[in-house]
């Protein structure tokens, strides 16, 4: 066993993160709504989300976040009508997969979202394409896994680096 092993075995989900080839990082915009009516005033932040496969430790999470909608998971046609039909649950499945807060993840701009949401199922395609079936989002993972959108490969040259969520830490963590 490997140092690196040897550490992440006791160690946190980040750590095991370190093990797996592979990550995306998106940028993304948080939207900030104070007040109502007239007083409204929408205000945006940058962010960054790491995607990157995901341990079965993590996978087990988003898992179970899932479950409850395990039924439309099939049948749904995109990930954009899930989330409108099941938004507790995906965002809770996503908050898991990048390692952030519930709260911070539902002020991530909408079509960002779906962004994270469908990088998250490209790096994750195998264990997606199994949960899901071959029908509905299911084929979609699927096919990103075969058509070279799925896990990304490691650099044999040690001269790519892999980030983790505690490379890019979520807005609430980094909060005054």
């Amino acid at each position: 066993m490997s140092t690196k092993q040897k550490k992440a075995k006791s160690g946190s989900i980040d750590e095991l993160a370190d093990l797996y080839p592979g990550s995306r990082v998106l940028p993304v915009r948080l939207v900030r709504v104070e007040g109502m009516g007239s007083d409204r005033k929408v205000s945006y932040d940058a962010a960054k989300v790491t995607v990157y496969a995901l341990p079965i430790q993590q996978l087990g999470r988003v898992g179970q976040a899932l479950a409850p909608i395990a039924g439309d998971l099939t049948t749904a046609a995109n990930i954009w009508t899930l989330t409108l039909q099941h938004e507790a649950e995906i965002m809770t499945a996503v908050a898991e997969a990048i390692g952030w807060e519930v709260d911070d993840v539902g002020g991530i701009h909408s079509s960002d979202f779906v962004d994270v949401a469908k990088a998250i199922m490209e790096m994750n395609a195998d264990f997606f394409a199994r949960l899901l079936a071959p029908q509905g989002l299911g084929s979609q993972a699927t096919k990103a896994g075969a058509n070279g959108d799925g896990r990304t490969p490691s650099d044999s040259s040690g001269a790519g680096e892999t980030l983790t969520p505690s490379d890019t830490p979520s807005p609430s963590s980094t909060r005054q």
